[in-house]
């Protein structure tokens, strides 16, 4: 019956409209709660002259701000679930760079980034990943030189691959730290947010770098 038919569909459209209204509602209230936690952080900073106490928090703040600045993308987005990573890359960069004060001058940013979609599961881990790298290479490469190079590139490759590189032509990594077994907190989580996004990663010397060792981190995982 073709009139019985209509209804259902009806029923189905109707059905899937309210899902979404839930879905960003959702994301809605979590991108609000992260403002609020976001909120208290900066104010613990403000209570305190603890150079590393104000470090600690900046790194959790970002972490927080990483996510909800996911969330945001999403309840804004015109598909259901998924958030456009080329954008939201750019957004995410500038954020770790004003939060550690650094200006083009210092630090010249080379990105590259693809025209990618993901949705809120692999979404949230990798921007984590993309914060610990960014941040870490900002706050150690470059001790030693006033002005230094970063690169992010991220790229889709053949079977469905996301390849992120992050490299630098600082200090390099001390040759004691190994990141398979650093029990240091940042390639910690890296390494555990690889692990759930099946991924592979490697840390290396920067192959490119002529006057210094320089860092290469890359990191390959599955875009579904």
């Amino acid at each position: 019956d073709v009139s019985e038919q209509k209804l259902i569909e009806n029923k189905l459209r109707e059905s899937l409209k309210e899902k979404e209204i839930l879905l960003q509602e959702v994301n809605h209230r979590v991108k609000n709660n992260l403002q609020v936690i976001l909120s208290l952080f900066a104010l613990q900073g403000e209570s305190t002259n603890d150079p590393e106490r104000i470090a600690m928090l900046s790194e959790i703040r970002l972490r927080i701000q990483s996510m909800a600045m996911i969330h945001e993308k999403i309840y804004k987005s015109e598909r259901l679930g998924q958030i456009n990573f080329q954008q939201y890359v750019k957004d995410l960069i500038t954020e770790i760079f004003h939060t550690y004060r650094i200006s083009s001058g210092s630090v010249r940013l080379t990105l590259e980034v693809a025209p990618v979609s993901l949705e809120i599961n692999r979404a949230v881990p990798f921007a984590l990943i993309l914060n610990e790298l960014t941040s870490n290479a900002l706050k150690y490469a470059f001790t030693a030189k006033e002005k230094g190079n970063l690169s992010i590139s991220l790229k889709l490759e053949k079977d469905k691959l996301l390849l992120l590189t992050v490299s630098d032509d600082g200090i390099g990594i001390p040759k004691k730290i190994k990141f398979s077994s650093t029990k240091t907190l940042g390639l910690r989580l890296v390494r555990v947010l690889t692990r759930q996004l099946n991924g592979k990663a490697e840390l290396k010397e920067n192959p490119y770098c002529k006057k210094s060792r320089g860092t290469m981190f890359v990191f390959r995982f599955p875009l579904e």
